[in-house]
């Protein structure tokens, strides 16, 4: 099966940190798509030594990765999102937080939002009981 001419065309604007993520992941494409990674790992040169610098660099780049989705929300957010939750500040501040890789974030957003959302239905509660108390005693 050939490849098409497009995929040719691509594999010379990889990077080498590209190529060598694919070899690296060869289950992943077809054999004749690796064996065209392969070779043009070879034309450009590039050493075992340089496929260490570049697994240095993904572990590196995976690691800011997880420190970014791992980075909790500060205090002052969630008691924003806790008192504004029926707004759509705190949703324009969870829907952010998700797409930018912020997952611990969001999640906490969006339980501020829930908590806040908890306490206003239990004042409410609170506030018609209490009132409904001292309506009937004042009969």
């Amino acid at each position: 099966m050939s490849l098409p001419k497009d995929f040719w065309e691509k594999l010379q604007g990889r990077t080498d940190a590209e190529l060598h993520d694919a070899i690296k992941n060869s289950k992943d494409y077809l054999p004749e798509a690796v064996e065209a990674i392969r070779a043009e790992w070879n034309k450009r040169g590039l050493s075992d030594v340089r496929a260490q610098e570049l697994e240095k660099v993904v572990e590196a780049r995976v690691a800011a990765d997880d420190a970014k989705a791992n980075e909790p929300l500060s205090i002052s957010m969630r008691i924003f999102c806790m008192v504004l939750w029926g707004g759509i500040w705190p949703l324009v501040l969870y829907f952010r937080y998700r797409s930018k890789g912020y997952n611990r974030k969001a999640s906490q957003c969006l339980m501020s939002i829930l908590y806040g959302m908890a306490l206003f239905m239990g004042l409410i509660m609170l506030m018609g009981y209490v009132f409904g108390f001292f309506a009937q005693r004042n009969r």
